[in-house]
């Protein structure tokens, strides 16, 4: 009998010491959970007047945008500590070269002219000295761009939803989208909501019907003036 309940006794402790193994072997494993990938934009599709023209935007292995390229023409931007310094359309073209004096846009040169650039932090604006340009900056995305002191284009943004370029590490983006033929005007952090322009007088304004997906990322935007539609750009991501 007593051999019986030694048996017994042992056999509840080796399973206790079991059940107590499998116990912490469960704890200690940690659910696995798929942290989702970031969208980045790869393909623009834009439709004016009937032409539709489509730009493959392409990266580095920091997920830094390195090139547009389409069927006419192709942009190029170089990076040195993360900053944008030559952007250069085409292969054989003079590029803008960029410097920075403590991280911030100090100077362009271009076709062997220097441009030197002031920044006021106070309200986020660029001026090139010696010339009628500059622009401002809200956000990460460009406020307004102003030439020839009469001509300026002014841009309001929905900040609640994520444009293409909204997964961006760069502090500044504006030299991958102001100095590469207007892609300012669709390449942004958030999306636009209107575009106003003056020209030697003139105003109109262009305002945006915006579509998202599931994750508020823009798919698609229709550019309209009095109801009217100037441009449609659609929007395909990859995730990385």
């Amino acid at each position: 009998m007593l051999k019986k309940i030694s048996t017994l006794l042992i056999l509840i402790v080796t399973l206790s010491g079991c059940s107590k193994d499998d116990d912490k072997s469960q704890e200690s494993t940690p659910p696995v959970v798929e942290i989702p990938g970031k969208k980045y934009v790869d393909r623009v599709i834009t439709t004016e007047n009937g032409e539709t023209l489509v730009t493959k935007v392409n990266y580095n292995n920091k997920m830094q945008v390195i090139s547009y390229v389409d069927d006419n023409t192709s942009f190029n931007f170089q990076y040195e500590n993360d900053r944008v310094v030559a952007v250069m359309e085409g292969e054989e073209s003079n590029p803008y070269s960029l410097y920075y004096t403590n991280g911030v846009l100090s100077g362009i040169d271009h076709y062997s002219q220097n441009y030197s650039v002031t920044y006021n932090s106070s309200n986020k604006t660029y001026s090139f000295d010696g010339t009628n340009f500059k622009f401002g900056i809200t956000g990460r995305d460009i406020l307004f761009v102003n030439q020839l002191g009469s001509n300026t284009e002014t841009f309001t943004y929905d900040t609640s939803k994520k444009g293409p370029l909204y997964n961006l590490d760069a502090e500044n983006i504006f030299p991958i989208t102001l100095f590469a033929n207007f892609q300012y005007f669709y390449m942004t952090v958030a999306p636009i909501r209107t575009i106003k322009f003056v020209y030697d007088g003139v105003t109109w304004t262009l305002v945006a019907e915006n579509i998202y997906d599931d994750e508020g990322y823009l798919t698609e935007m229709t550019l309209r003036t009095a109801g009217e539609e100037e441009i449609n750009i659609k929007y395909e991501y990859i995730v990385k």
